[in-house]
């Protein structure tokens, strides 16, 4: 490392700062949030579940002072959900593991929708999901697992509900 932020991160850094400005402008006229972001994969707040050992410096959005501000004045909530759980064949679906999170005003909707874990996270027999493979370094989906980035109609319905 060089000691120079990368261009993706810079741009990443100001993506976040937009959206809470906006996320607070949206408050301050009584609305709420709701978004989604991958888990945490490392660090206190991530789930055994989800460590990945090989990412112990990896930082996440959340954790961004922007993100950290919004959340201590407006009550950010942090739900974390597996999003085969609503695939209505599981074995079509990859495991993809996220966050929805959401001000404290959202926070029983999207459990009543999602569940917290246990019963959030998947609990189909090893080897039923196609593989999740990353991105090559141009950014491209190495996976298996066509479509990936597209929720389930089960995930939209209950997002609608929300």
């Amino acid at each position: 490392c060089d000691g120079v932020i990368p261009q993706s991160v810079q741009d990443s850094n100001v993506e976040s700062e937009h959206t809470v400005e906006i996320a607070f402008a949206v408050r301050k006229v009584n609305g709420f949030i709701m978004g989604e972001t991958p888990v945490r994969r490392t660090g206190p707040k991530a789930h055994p579940r989800h460590v990945l050992k090989d990412c112990s410096r990896s930082v996440h959005m959340l954790d961004h002072p922007v993100w950290v501000r919004f959340a201590d004045s407006e009550g950010l909530v942090e739900l974390i959900w597996d999003q085969c759980r609503k695939a209505k064949v599981p074995a079509d679906s990859p495991i993809k593991s996220s966050i929805w999170f959401c001000t404290h005003d959202m926070a029983e909707h999207v459990v009543i929708e999602f569940g917290k874990p246990p019963d959030s996270l998947c609990n189909h027999p090893a080897g039923t999901h196609k593989a999740l493979c990353g991105v090559d370094s141009s950014g491209n989906y190495l996976t298996s697992a066509s479509r990936c980035e597209n929720y389930s109609g089960g995930t939209n319905r209950s997002i609608a509900r929300c």
